[in-house]
């Protein structure tokens, strides 16, 4: 897969997964934190300075203020918790892992939605590495 490729496939999965937690997209925090995870997945393993790095970065790229990214993605993350979208965790790790009385903060919720996507493309690699294995007769 080349990188266009690649982008294009992160973006379908990370827009998928926010509206499977019943991310709004009609919010402004819908886009940044969609950007925020994209960020992520770009740039690697590390995630720290989401406050320091990140939120200027999303700012630039948008136009507005650092505080209007971090208000917007609070805003978001506080709606998809009310909505009880946050319940999905558990269809994730096929236990119940999460009853929705903790809210998350923004750096938080971006890590943990980082972090499944990240074991998605990893089961994914394995699988494909498990077809390619050939088993003796």
């Amino acid at each position: 897969m080349d990188k266009l490729d690649k982008e294009i496939y992160n973006y379908d999965k990370v827009t998928k997964l926010l509206l499977s937690f019943k991310f709004l997209p009609q919010m402004l925090g819908f886009d940044y934190i969609r950007s925020a995870i994209l960020f992520y997945l770009e740039r690697g393993e590390d995630l720290s300075g989401i406050t320091t790095d990140l939120y200027p970065v999303l700012a630039k790229h948008y136009k507005t203020q650092v505080a209007s990214v971090e208000r917007n993605i609070r805003r978001a993350v506080e709606t998809a918790h009310d909505l009880g979208g946050f319940l999905s965790l558990n269809d994730f790790f096929d236990n119940i892992v999460y009853t929705n009385n903790v809210n998350f903060s923004n750096n938080e919720i971006i890590a943990i939605l980082v972090e499944i996507i990240n074991l998605d493309n990893k089961k994914q690699i394995i699988c494909e590495q498990s077809k390619n294995i050939v088993k003796p007769t």
